[in-house]
């Protein structure tokens, strides 16, 4: 994963959520880099974990960087939350655009 964007996100995750537009940075940079992890190991999606109300972490893949992305994805990118939590990719491209 791309080590600046990297500590960019854990600079920003350390910020008082009060801070004008910490979240949402730190929501842009976590979908830039899960994005980015994906795509560099070709997977389409990425099974995650269902032990909290927002999934933190992802299943089956030993990756902390990935894992702290995956815990700053805004809600609204996981499919099936309620059953089998996955990021798909494509959900996520499409996300970033807007």
């Amino acid at each position: 994963m791309n080590q600046n964007k990297m500590d960019e996100l854990a600079t920003v995750s350390q910020l008082d959520p009060q801070t004008l537009g910490s979240e949402t940075r730190a929501a842009k940079l976590a979908l830039e880099l899960v994005i980015e992890w994906m795509t560099n190991n070709k997977r389409t999606e990425i099974l995650v974990d269902d032990e909290n109300p927002i999934p933190c972490y992802a299943l089956s893949v030993d990756d902390d960087d990935l894992d702290q992305a995956v815990g700053w994805l805004p809600r609204s990118v996981f499919d099936d939350l309620e059953t089998k939590p996955v990021v798909r990719l494509n959900r996520l491209t499409e996300y970033l655009k807007g």
